[in-house]
């Protein structure tokens, strides 16, 4: 008996208008009379999915941060798996000490060590897929990545 389906929310249950196709939609619904729960897997933040379902209409527990965390339709952590700050710390060495960029994902947000490349390249990427016209993200980006990295420098001031 099926008691759960999971479905990846980006180019799967998210087609390329951003919405939710209307036979993904009625999918959901048979689950849901057949009492079967549905959640959402991705690797963005609780932000970045619940602002979408709670559009949509869909209430669901999801994994997010690509396994970092699974959370209940009101967002609660309901369990979480992060990388030890030792080994984290071993990473970043590595990246640092050969000069590749990275960005980190925290429970506070997301670190990039190149704040400009990392917001260039997500608005390439929301405009690859979303076929939006560059200029109208532009402006939300680039105040995110400059909050972004504000406290990014708090957090590293109060963590490290």
């Amino acid at each position: 008996m099926i008691k759960l389906v999971v479905s990846d929310m980006d180019g799967t249950l998210l087609g390329k208008s951003k919405g939710v196709s209307i036979p993904n939609r009625n999918a959901i619904q048979r689950l849901s009379e057949h009492n079967i729960e549905f959640a959402i897997a991705s690797g963005r933040d609780y932000n970045g999915v619940y602002q979408i379902i709670h559009e949509l209409g869909i209430e669901c527990e999801a994994i997010l941060g690509n396994g970092a965390q699974y959370v209940d339709v009101k967002g609660n952590i309901l369990m979480e798996c992060y990388m030890q700050k030792t080994i984290y710390k071993d990473v970043v060495k590595i990246f640092d000490d050969a000069s590749i960029p990275y960005m980190v994902f925290t429970t506070k947000g997301f670190y990039a060590t190149e704040p400009q490349r990392v917001r260039d390249l997500f608005v390439q990427r929301c405009v690859n897929f979303f076929h939006q016209p560059y200029g109208n993200m532009t402006r939300v980006v680039s105040l995110k990545i400059q909050l972004v990295t504000f406290c990014r420098q708090l957090e590293m001031l109060m963590t490290f």
